[in-house]
């Protein structure tokens, strides 16, 4: 995670020293990533999580359990580490949905922006 987001930030020069591309990003496929992940923004001053998508991971609360088992253990593992946060941590999440409707019967309720 440091090597593929933070070093390609603050260590830019090397990178172009050997021409070589960063990474744009990670992509994130089972539920120990969104662990490191938060594990990973704890340690810093302060981080954005930005997940895109998130209807990808999601469903709707109360819906159907059935689908695949892995992404609902990344969602479970999702919800645990957002269980963990105070709203004072300096670990801030955004994640966003075109299908607000797959994750929340009623997106009504919540504020859209």
């Amino acid at each position: 995670m440091e090597e593929a987001i933070v070093f390609p930030i603050e260590k830019k020069h090397l990178f172009e020293a050997r021409g070589i591309k960063p990474p744009k990003g990670v992509l994130g496929y089972d539920a120990k990533i969104v662990r490191d992940a938060f594990a990973f923004a704890r340690e810093k001053v302060s981080t954005i999580i930005f997940i895109d998508e998130i209807d990808s991971v999601g469903l709707k609360r109360g819906g159907d359990a059935h689908g695949n088992k892995e992404v609902q253990r990344t969602m479970l593992e999702l919800l645990n580490q957002l269980d963990g946060f105070s709203s004072t941590d300096d670990v801030k999440v955004i994640s966003f949905t075109n299908s607000a409707d797959i994750l929340e019967p009623n997106p009504d309720n919540y504020e859209v922006y």
